[in-house]
């Protein structure tokens, strides 16, 4: 319920334990976490999330047979998608998710997301081998 509240009241560019808690690791060092919370306070003053829209393209129609190998990434310890929507999503693609273990969600800011750039690069050298 925290988590919600802190998406409703846009607290993730005012509150270190917000911000940390819904997109980083505890080891992220705290004067990068503040420079990241000011570019949330600066950033646009658009919903983050928008529930009627959202339902009306849900169910999402079936991806095309002909489409293009698609990759779904997940984090075990991610506050904001949780297991359940990686592997529905996953399920969706008609493909197996790559579920990485120790990061958070915006694992691409935080510390180790060589761990994500790791197994995304493995993917892409699966599905396009030189």
């Amino acid at each position: 319920m925290k988590i919600t509240w802190w998406f409703i009241r846009k607290s993730f560019g005012e509150s270190e334990e917000a911000c940390r808690t819904c997109f980083f690791s505890p080891e992220l060092p705290d004067e990068v976490l503040r420079r990241y919370m000011n570019e949330f306070k600066n950033s646009s003053p658009t919903r983050l999330i928008d529930l009627k829209a959202m339902n009306e393209i849900i169910p999402l129609p079936a991806p095309p047979s002909d489409g293009p190998p698609a990759i779904v990434v997940g984090a075990k310890q991610d506050k904001i998608v949780d297991s359940e929507a990686v592997f529905e999503l996953a399920r969706h693609w008609r493909v197996e998710p790559v579920v990485l273990d120790g990061v958070a969600h915006d694992v691409m800011l935080d510390t180790k997301w060589e761990v994500a750039a790791t197994a995304v690069a493995a993917w892409l050298k699966e599905t396009y081998p030189a």
